[in-house]
């Protein structure tokens, strides 16, 4: 077994993985995300200006590998498009990546960017696993790819991707969807450390409200009366084993 390929603040996950580069909490994390993009999608569209005689939501050739996702055209609302730009590309490159790997049905042609994320989604969804275990994909300009590992070829950055960070990628579009939808709870850091032994790092959180504390690190949960009861404990280093 390996260390889970999702990073918490660039320290890798200390759950083991199992049937994927990802442990089967993130795996499942991200499976239960990638069939709300349809609803972030369209959700999203509604906080977008319409101008008369005008729709966002345009004809566009079903050619996700040309490019990286188009730039934003309403310029008072770059965040939300930009962040719809990118749920598109990723479902639909991704979408196409499986449907070569399993030999499924050709992607439809000269359809909406939303259509096209309807069609990707339904056929990502149900096999996000399989998503998961596909290994290196060489794709051009991948959004917040790092710069050192892409490699430049004429006028294009070609960089290798894993299935597994392309499953977490689309789960962290839903998250950053709910954010600007306003869907997100307000989370507050508690003073402490986690008493997991594989853990110690003082990153315990709490969801207003919520009757779970957990931690941002190992994702150790426990009860906001036990975190109470425990007391000063918490606010102690952990102990070496």
């Amino acid at each position: 077994m390996t260390t889970c390929l999702a990073t918490v603040r660039r320290e890798p996950c200390p759950e083991p993985t199992t049937r994927t580069p990802l442990c089967d909490s993130h795996l499942a994390a991200a499976s239960a995300s990638v069939p709300l993009l349809v609803h972030d999608y369209r959700d999203l569209e509604q906080l977008l200006p319409k101008p008369i005689g005008q729709r966002l939501d345009e004809y566009h050739t079903f050619r996700p590998r040309s490019g990286p996702p188009s730039e934003a055209s309403v310029p008072i609302q770059l965040n939300i498009e930009a962040l719809q730009a990118e749920i598109w590309w990723l479902a639909t490159v991704w979408a196409e990546v499986l449907a070569d790997v399993q030999r499924l049905a050709d992607p439809p042609m000269h359809v909406r960017r939303g259509h096209a994320v309807q069609w990707a989604v339904q056929l990502i969804a149900p096999r996000c696993e399989v998503l998961a275990r596909i290994g290196e994909v060489e794709l051009v300009t991948y959004p917040h790819a790092d710069p050192e590992v892409a490699v430049r070829f004429r006028s294009v950055e070609l960089i290798k991707i894993k299935g597994a960070q392309g499953l977490l990628d689309l789960a962290s579009c839903h998250q950053r969807a709910r954010s600007m939808l306003g869907l997100t709870e307000p989370t507050y850091v508690l003073p402490g450390r986690c008493q997991s032994r594989a853990c110690g790092r003082a990153e315990l959180r709490v969801k207003d409200g919520s009757d779970s504390v957990w931690c941002d690190h190992c994702r150790a949960v426990m009860t906001r009366d036990d975190y109470d009861r425990m007391g000063n404990l918490f606010l102690r280093p952990m102990e070496a084993a």
